[in-house]
């Protein structure tokens, strides 16, 4: 089936870019056959009031200094139920980021300002 995941991940600009051309690969082990996969700055000021913020305040006892929070989407064909694929793709994230958000079933279009980090059909 087709599916969708959208995640808010805090992690730095390098390590997201970076972890990007090897999603595809460590998600095809886990039955998820990545499709495209999209990135986009949600908050590069990393505001107090974002819920990944707090919870890195929480654990490191100080404000994210150098990470973004980014808004990833992947979609890809899988027969995983929806709560693996979930977490198969925030498993696949650089070591450390931190990351909320669902998959769903069917495709998710990409918004203004949303930059296509990969797709399998280029």
């Amino acid at each position: 089936m087709e599916v969708s995941t959208d995640l808010s991940v805090l992690v730095g600009e390098e390590e997201l870019h970076a972890c990007v051309p090897a999603m595809p690969a460590a998600l095809a082990e886990r039955q998820v056959i990545v499709s495209d996969i999209a990135v986009e700055v949600v908050d590069a000021e990393c505001a107090a009031d974002n819920v990944l913020v707090r919870e890195y305040v929480w654990k490191h006892g100080e404000k994210p200094v150098g990470l973004v929070v980014w808004r990833v989407i992947v979609n890809a064909e899988t027969a995983l139920a929806l709560p693996k694929v979930t977490q198969a793709v925030a498993e696949a994230l650089p070591a450390g980021a931190l990351s909320y958000g669902t998959s769903e079933i069917g495709h998710t279009e990409f918004g203004l300002g949303t930059t296509l980090a990969y797709s399998a059909s280029r």
